[in-house]
């Protein structure tokens, strides 16, 4: 996990009162974490420029964990990712239907992560649409709507015989589909945004095979780096818990290329069950005993799970 996860989600939490690392002795997080790491509570590793990326080891056992190790554990459980999909206004629309420029780059929304960013929730982009089919008085009933021209040329430009009224949902979805699509990861309780981008969500892609001239399988996942996930801490963690091996693919050869950075692992056998219950944390969804206790709480929408050729469906779990 990213050192910043384990700061925010296992030591903030079990603090007595509320602790703000700038008033330690610390200061900052990365001495904090060499201390811990000197004190052989933590095992970390380098992240690009961070010394203090990742962190790849607990002790457990630590003397300063004694009496809290149920407390961490429970919160972990109880700590999930959502992936929440936000909407970008494209430019030409805001000069096109005169739209309020604040309102546009969401300077008043919620969350101070999304503040001036355009990124906007449903909610807020059809709101935006709400001000201006009253601000031109388009609303024939509260459920009909009239078109007039600047807004028939956003929603309708390519079209022939653009419809002159619509219902007001129809047209709550069209406005949404011309949007720019953006998301956020947001880790409940709390709805702390993690992280903001724009375009489609990143996603953990599990992809299962059968080995070139072989009756066995392959495994292969890519992607854990978009969600804080030291792949090399990762493929260690899947090889204890499951009993098998696996490697690491920097440049995987005949397939499509990687994100600068990132790796493929390779595991041996069809692990897709297993590794999609214990990145979902939830051992319900594999029979297999290595999937519980996960640390890990990704986004359902976030793991795609591919089978190739002549790999057969595991029946889930009841």
């Amino acid at each position: 996990m990213t050192s910043t996860h384990f700061y925010a989600q296992l030591v903030k939490p079990r603090c007595a009162t509320p602790v703000d690392i700038k008033q330690t002795t610390w200061k900052k997080l990365n001495p904090y974490l060499k201390a811990q790491v000197e004190n052989e509570l933590i095992e970390c590793k380098a992240h690009n420029t961070d010394p203090m990326g990742y962190i790849v080891g607990i002790n457990r056992q630590h003397i300063d964990l004694h009496g809290i190790k149920k407390d961490a554990k429970e919160v972990s459980q109880e700590t999930k990712q959502t992936l929440v999909n936000l909407y970008v206004i494209p430019h030409h629309f805001v000069n096109l239907l005169r739209l309020n420029v604040d309102n546009v780059k969401a300077v008043n929304a919620k969350s101070p992560e999304r503040q001036g960013t355009g990124m906007l929730t449903s909610a807020e982009a059809t709101g935006i649409l709400d001000e201006y089919l009253k601000a031109n008085e388009l609303l024939v009933t509260p459920t009909k709507v009239q078109l007039d021209g600047p807004l028939t040329d956003a929603l309708y430009k390519k079209v022939p015989n653009p419809p002159e009224t619509l219902p007001r949902n129809d047209i709550y979805k069209s406005w949404l589909s011309k949007m720019e699509p953006a998301f956020a990861l947001v880790e409940m309780p709390g709805n702390h945004i993690a992280k903001l981008g724009r375009g489609k969500p990143p996603q953990v892609l599990i992809e299962v095979s059968l080995r070139q001239g072989r009756k066995k399988y392959s495994t292969k996942v890519r992607g854990l780096e978009d969600y804080g996930i030291d792949p090399v801490a990762f493929l260690r963690e899947v090889t204890k818990r499951f009993a098998c091996s696996g490697i690491v693919e920097a440049e995987p050869e005949g397939r499509a290329a990687l994100k600068k950075g990132f790796v493929e692992l390779d595991f041996q056998g069809n692990l897709a069950e297993e590794l999609r219950a214990l990145l979902l944390g939830d051992e319900k969804l594999s029979s297999h005993g290595g999937a519980k206790d996960s640390e890990y709480s990704l986004p359902k929408s976030a793991i795609d799970v591919v089978l190739k050729k002549n790999v057969p469906t595991k029946k889930p779990r009841k």
